[in-house]
């Protein structure tokens, strides 16, 4: 962890840093005003996962909030209402027979979703409407104990989240009870986030967790973690059928793969059982 913090940056913009090191990387996102994501931040998380993609295989990324107390805060409110004001002058009007094309901010958080290698958010402090949103985005969410709000309350200004939030809360909580949150507005505090299921883990430092998390994941062989998240992020989308028969095919990979040959290898030869290799 110490080795990751201390390296170059390799990207330094107005919203957000990135530091990588052989097989982890780490985003701090620095949002002014208020903690806010905006244009420039999608812009420039965008170049950062245009970067990531062009270098050494990566096994883990973290992302986090650069300020004390705020992972992000929302979506910048400022943004939504310029937008609304020019769709609103051209007298535009919406169905869903028309499907809206995708704009940049669901891009970056689909990308997140899709990526091969572990995606983690050290949620340090506020995370609400799209900041909550990037956190449901990626494969691991590790809230810092705190009493800050955590939630998706768009409802309360008569928007809709509109970067997956009402797609992928519902893969946690269930229809009725992310609907429930949505119409009342409910906020949890990072324990509450825990116990319902929206964070996995609720501890004193969201970042070294994370980065501890990132570093185990690194020690795995790197086909059976990103076949294991092909699998889990496409149910649902593929029929059982398939979703069964690609985890067979994929096992089988898996075992044929060298890497994962030489740990059960290793497994067998100390006479220990495979929960001893747990983080």
């Amino acid at each position: 962890m110490k080795e990751l913090l201390a390296s170059a940056t390799q990207f330094s913009g107005q919203r957000l840093r990135l530091r990588r090191g052989a097989e982890i990387a780490l985003i701090e996102f620095f949002n002014p005003v208020n903690g806010c994501f905006d244009p420039v931040s999608e812009s420039e998380l965008a170049t950062v996962l245009d970067l990531l993609d062009g270098m050494a295989p990566l096994r883990a990324l973290v992302l986090t909030g650069g300020t004390p107390g705020v992972f992000i805060r929302h979506y910048d409110l400022q943004t939504l209402h310029q937008i609304a004001s020019k769709l609103s002058h051209k007298g535009l009007t919406f169905s869903k027979d028309h499907p809206v094309p995708e704009a940049a901010f669901p891009r970056v958080l689909r990308r997140l979703t899709e990526a091969p290698y572990v995606t983690i958010a050290a949620i340090n402090g506020v995370a609400m409407g799209g900041g909550f949103e990037l956190a449901l985005a990626c494969d691991i969410r590790i809230a810092q104990e705190g009493s800050y709000p955590i939630g998706l309350p768009e409802l309360n200004i008569g928007i809709l989240p509109g970067a997956g939030g009402t797609q992928r809360m519902p893969q946690i909580l269930g229809p009725g009870r992310t609907l429930y949150n949505l119409l009342t507005g409910r906020m949890y505090s990072p324990a509450e986030a825990q116990q319902a299921g929206l964070v996995d883990e609720c501890v004193h430092d969201a970042l070294a967790r994370a980065l501890a998390i990132a570093q185990h994941v690194a020690t795995l062989p790197a086909k059976a973690c990103t076949h294991a998240k092909f699998l889990v992020r496409n149910v649902g989308n593929l029929p059982h059928d398939v979703g069964m028969a690609n985890e067979r095919t994929l096992m089988c990979d898996c075992l044929v793969d060298p890497a994962s040959m030489a740990l059960i290898k290793k497994v067998l030869d100390s006479g220990d059982g495979i929960e001893t290799l747990s983080l």
